[in-house]
């Protein structure tokens, strides 16, 4: 889904004429980055919310974030299984801390 979602994004710039031929791998894969960082946005956000925890939300999204960004963190095989591991760690922040 996000790959098919992705291409199609990085198809359409390419028939506007936005970026080059050549450079589609690279847009596919930069579009990829941004749609799963707006959809673990999304998971932490709606997480808080429903938990009341809003501010700590935001708070643990841009700590989690900053770590990952500087550490490399931790690939899985998917990016199902990434994102049902991320929301179990919202989960437990929300729960538990």
């Amino acid at each position: 889904m996000l790959n098919y979602l992705s291409r199609s994004i990085t198809d359409f710039l390419l028939l506007k004429e936005t970026i080059k031929t050549e450079e589609k791998e690279i847009y596919i894969y930069g579009v990829q980055l941004i749609i799963s960082s707006i959809i673990n946005f999304l998971i932490c956000i709606i997480t808080s919310l429903l938990f009341g925890e809003l501010l700590n939300g935001l708070i643990f999204f841009v700590a989690f974030s900053s770590l990952r960004k500087f550490t490399g963190g931790f690939h899985y095989r998917s990016f199902l299984i990434c994102n049902i591991v991320f929301t179990m760690i919202v989960l437990y922040k929300s729960l538990f801390l």
